[in-house]
């Protein structure tokens, strides 16, 4: 069996992990925000079902689907924008609306947990909800 040694499983483990911190250097910026938002999003939806007594085991995992979701939405679009010659990429244009999306959704999470947020901000949150 390969792998078996400890040197064999580390070497494994080095190449895992260069690979993932390459791919994560290549990606663009607003990409990079998105992983970060979708981390921080899903977390305060955690709390919020915690402290509002709604944790549910199928609805996170739905929520854990619809994030991995972004990120094949991100790839395909990045992949469509290369043959059909378009001057920019597709797929960080998809990521910004995303960005906005988990934004939208993470002080949404806090209200809900009950961090106070200025009226201003929840109406416009409301606005672009509808939107």
């Amino acid at each position: 069996m390969p792998y078996k040694s400890a040197e064999g499983k580390f070497l494994v483990f080095q190449l895992l992990t260069s690979a993932i911190v390459s791919y994560w250097a290549a990606m663009p910026a607003v990409t990079n925000l998105l992983v970060f938002l979708v981390i921080v999003d899903y977390g305060t939806g955690i709390a919020a079902a915690f402290v509002n007594k709604e944790l549910s085991s199928s609805r996170g995992g739905r929520g854990l689907m619809k994030k991995v979701g972004y990120f094949v939405a991100i790839i395909v679009a990045h992949e469509l924008s290369k043959p059909l010659g378009l001057g920019g990429d597709i797929g960080a244009a998809v990521a910004l609306f995303l960005v906005i999306n988990e934004g939208i959704s993470i002080f949404e999470n806090l209200s809900k947990i009950g961090v106070p947020l200025p009226t201003s901000l929840t109406e416009t949150l409301a606005k672009l909800r509808e939107k």
